[in-house]
């Protein structure tokens, strides 16, 4: 996904570019990863444990987060600056490390911190239905960059088949250590979003 020389065999042609262009968000949906990757990490465990844990369990998600960050840190944003990612399942695991990862933007070489990268993110619960989810995200990203979504047939978490019953009291504000504009900044509109904390508070989802 990050590679410039790759990128027309991997999306036939300016498929990026011209979703940046025209603003129209793109959305990876994660995969198995590869084998080497299972072999190493999910193998010799109990009965269909390996595989488990290497696809819904939660080799899914760490495998496409790390794209994510592949993505940010070979400067796919920086050449592409409109490009827009749904990212599902609550952001692939990233956003519970932001903080951490980010340590090393300078490193990498970013030209702004790594949180403020996430403004081209809008992140959907992909049906992992946790409150404590909902609640960190809402606080990182803020709601209007959060989207409702499901994963028919499959959920998990609370309330099988919906949202959780109870969501915060209150929205978490943008964290107050930020000394750059936050993520949630400058954001475009969603045309897609259909419904945020707030929404579904009221709703009474």
């Amino acid at each position: 996904m990050e590679d410039p020389g790759a990128e027309p065999a991997r999306i036939r042609g300016r498929r990026r570019a011209d979703a940046s262009r025209l603003a129209v968000p793109l959305h990876f949906h994660p995969q198995t990863p590869l084998q080497p990757v299972i072999d190493a990490y999910y193998s010799d465990l109990p009965g269909p444990m390996g595989p488990l844990l290497a696809g819904a369990g939660l080799g899914w998600y760490d495998d496409l987060g790390v794209q994510y960050l592949r993505m940010i840190f070979s400067g796919v944003f920086d050449r592409f600056p409109g490009l827009q990612v749904i990212a599902g399942h609550w952001g692939e695991v990233v956003l519970f490390y932001l903080d951490h990862t980010g340590f090393f933007a300078e490193s990498g070489g970013l030209r702004q911190p790594l949180a403020d990268y996430f403004k081209h993110f809008r992140v959907a619960g992909s049906a992992t239905n946790s409150p404590r989810y909902l609640r960190w995200t809402a606080e990182v990203m803020g709601t209007d960059r959060m989207l409702y979504s499901a994963d028919c047939p499959f959920t998990y978490g609370f309330r099988p088949g919906g949202f959780p019953t109870s969501t915060p009291a209150t929205v978490p504000p943008v964290p107050s250590w930020r000394t750059r504009p936050s993520p949630t900044s400058r954001r475009p509109t969603s045309a897609t979003a259909i419904g945020n904390a707030r929404n579904l508070r009221r709703e009474g989802r």
